[in-house]
């Protein structure tokens, strides 16, 4: 039980009584007069409210919501108003960036995409303000690096976040009248923004950072003729290696 006192009042004739909430029921110690509850400014909530041994409660149609706050607002039978502001708890625990792929330090000049990895689903829909890459040789930003098309994974805890192929790929309108994203043997970093929220409404609990150097562009296909199979020996449980020349997209191994 969370015990909140009233914040503001109107008139003086009689004592401004206490709010509390138990769960998403809000309750006032007296016998009579009015309650209602809504979103800060908004509109009263749709619920019950009930008058018995001394005191009136309101209980919510459906479930308040974490994040958000509400104004508990009563009117005592001497017209007597006080109002009561109280935000709901979010329970939710702090997402964390675990892994941006590639895991690589050095990327060709033409790469595409990379994979971001969060403990939590994320909140989705005008994220591409939480991403900022930076050329750290002539020491600023890269002007409208990304794609801006959303890629999820089902459970919202992966995003594929391209770098814009208008610009990377030789010959395209954009790569001709704005140039590439990446130029050859610099250094990069890119940037998340700790203000970005998990679906729950929780910040990241710090901003994640790729740093990496280009090299050449890469235009040579890969060839599955320089792969190398380790296979396990007859009846034991070793796994079978594949070893790569070079790194692979993670996503599509």
């Amino acid at each position: 039980i969370i015990m909140l006192i009233a914040l503001t009042g109107v008139g003086c004739s009689s004592p401004k009584p206490s709010f509390w909430f138990e769960g998403d029921v809000v309750v006032v110690p007296a016998a009579d007069g009015n309650l209602i509850v809504r979103p800060k400014g908004g509109k009263p909530l749709l619920g019950r409210v009930d008058k018995a041994n001394g005191r009136i409660q309101f209980t919510p149609q459906f479930t308040l919501l974490t994040g958000e706050t509400y104004e508990a607002i009563f009117t005592d039978s001497n017209g007597q108003q006080t109002i009561l502001e109280h935000t709901i708890a979010i329970n939710a625990p702090a997402p964390r960036v675990t892994a941006i792929y590639p895991s690589a330090s050095r990327l060709p000049a033409n790469h595409l995409k990379f994979y971001l990895h969060f403990t939590e689903p994320m909140r989705q829909g005008k994220i591409f303000g939480h991403f900022k890459l930076t050329d750290l040789t002539s020491g600023k930003p890269v002007e409208e690096p990304f794609r801006e098309t959303e890629l999820w994974s089902a459970d919202g805890k992966r995003l594929t976040l391209w770098l814009h192929p208008g610009r990377q790929k030789t010959g395209v309108n954009l790569n001709v009248d704005i140039g590439p994203v990446l130029i050859p043997n610099r250094h990069y970093t890119l940037e998340i923004s700790a203000k970005w929220e998990s679906q729950a409404g929780v910040a990241l609990k710090r901003c994640a950072r790729k740093q990496f150097v280009t090299t050449a562009a890469d235009r040579t296909q890969p060839d599955i003729r320089q792969w190398k199979i380790t296979t396990p020996r007859s009846r034991s449980r070793t796994a079978l290696q594949l070893t790569f020349p070079e790194p692979l997209d993670s996503a599509l191994l």
